[in-house]
């Protein structure tokens, strides 16, 4: 469990650490653009680099809040079922549905890093391979799955408790 613990710490420092460095990357790359535009000079291709770092930025982040249950919903179960362990067996196959939509996700994007490694498909500015960016988004939709996972197992235990 303690090193469950662990990786969990670790993949949160990684995914932080890499949000951050996009995120710099975004500040740096547009405040160069804004000079570069004012003083009539072209950059060649770092248009579409910010872009990608928000992508990045918005794959990662999304995989973070998962983790804290940070994502808006919408509890309309609570509305119409009063029993607490009615809605939480819903909350679960809920749960339980995002997670397989996001492993068949995270499948279909190997099939994608595969696909674009075989046809060598690059950004038309940078000439960046598409399979680091697709990457990115498989790593994050793994996270996101082993998250709703861990919330499935997490919830059946406690309705179990409840008998």
């Amino acid at each position: 469990m303690n090193l469950l613990k662990l990786a969990d710490k670790g993949i949160e420092k990684i995914v932080n650490s890499l949000v951050t460095v996009a995120m710099i990357l975004i500040l740096f790359i547009v405040f160069f653009q804004v000079l570069a535009r004012f003083y009539h000079f072209s950059i060649g291709g770092f248009e579409e680099f910010p872009t990608y770092m928000m992508i990045v930025c918005t794959w990662l982040t999304a995989a973070m809040h998962v983790k804290r249950k940070g994502h808006i919903s919408l509890n309309l179960f609570a509305l119409f079922i009063k029993d607490l362990k009615t809605t939480k067996i819903i909350n679960i196959i809920t749960t339980l549905i995002t997670a397989i939509a996001f492993a068949i996700f995270s499948i279909l994007a190997l099939d994608v890093i595969r696909y674009n490694l075989e046809m060598d498909y690059t950004t038309a500015g940078l000439k960046m391979p598409y399979w680091i960016l697709m990457g990115l988004m498989m790593f994050s939709t793994i996270i996101m799955t082993i998250y709703y996972t861990k919330d499935i197992i997490v919830g059946i235990k406690e309705v179990i408790a409840w008998k």
